[in-house]
């Protein structure tokens, strides 16, 4: 990087500020110890595909700041020009106006942790890629649920002899209620609930796994494809 590169004065997005406040507010010794996972692991904390649960586990550390953390330096990577390595002098100015001690935080975080620029980059653009044109599934959570069945559904418009038998219990049903998240390229979030017996939700899981089969397949070969440098 030459001299005028690294003098160059970077803004920070207005979405990265609350999460730069938040992260450069935790302690010394945790970022010492999320810089030394990061600098092993830099591929995994830039494209963001590491277990945070697993992690915090290791660390000692919260899952939240894990995961924040992680965005952190793979923000400030990304907005480094090159890509991949820490422009924290250009960032300073911008860094020391969310708090007075940003910088020598940032210092801590980011100490010795790079990436080639050409990884990096591909890395940055296949995350754009895998965002764009639909919505993309953030998180998905499930419980169990034992539905009562009963000879009526409770209803307004129910006759006498309905509200009789509203109580009359025939049976049980399991069934699975699942949450998705989504979010789109944009940063607009939604959310979506679902309910799926155990013959649909094992219909489900099948799909998925043979879709995971061809994700793996794919994986196989994809370094036989030879990446651009441009």
């Amino acid at each position: 990087m030459s001299p005028v590169e690294q003098k160059a004065v970077l803004a920070i997005p207005e979405h990265l500020v609350r999460l730069f406040r938040s992260v450069f507010s935790m302690p010394d010794g945790e970022l010492l110890k999320i810089n030394r996972w990061a600098k092993a692991n830099v591929p995994s904390v830039l494209a963001g595909d590491f277990d945070a649960e697993d992690v915090s586990e290791q660390l000692e550390i919260p899952r939240v700041n894990v995961y924040s953390a992680a965005q952190t330096i793979a923000s400030i990577l990304f907005l480094s020009q090159p890509p991949g390595t820490a422009n924290l002098e250009g960032l300073a100015s911008a860094l020391n106006e969310i708090g007075s001690d940003c910088s020598k935080k940032a210092k801590i975080l980011l100490d010795g942790v790079t990436a080639e620029s050409s990884e990096a980059e591909f890395i940055r653009q296949r995350g754009f890629v895998s965002q764009v044109v639909l919505p993309t599934l953030e998180n998905i959570t499930a419980i169990s649920d034992l539905r009562g069945v009963f000879q009526y559904l409770p209803s307004s418009g129910g006759g006498k002899a309905q509200r009789k038998g509203v109580a009359s219990l025939l049976g049980f049903e399991p069934m699975a209620i699942v949450g998705i998240e989504l979010s789109d390229a944009s940063g607009n979030d939604s959310a979506s609930v679902f309910q799926v017996n155990e013959k649909g939700l094992r219909g489900a899981i099948k799909a998925l796994e043979q879709c995971l089969a061809q994700l793996e397949a794919i994986r196989e070969h994809q370094n036989s494809f030879v990446r651009s440098a441009k």
